[in-house]
């Protein structure tokens, strides 16, 4: 029996590669049945706790979360 080889030209593969990757975004953004949503409160309506390790990440996690967020920093300023 003979084989038949098919190379692929890098066209193909490039379409084939952009397909995979979509396919895994679209996997990666997809939503849990039962995952809670980023943008609901907590049931009681109080702020949302977050313990950060560094003051950077403090002061960025501040500034996006703003009055939404409690932050903790573990490490002071310096």
């Amino acid at each position: 029996m003979e084989q038949i080889n098919v190379k692929k030209g890098p066209l193909q593969r490039a379409k084939i590669t952009i397909s995979v990757l979509v396919l895994v975004i679209l996997a990666a953004c997809s939503k849990v049945e039962g995952e809670a949503s980023h943008f609901e409160r907590t049931e009681d309506g109080s702020k949302i706790q977050v313990v950060s390790t560094i003051g950077m990440i403090t002061d960025i996690v501040q500034e996006v979360g703003g009055e939404e967020v409690e932050v903790i920093g573990l490490m002071g300023p310096g």
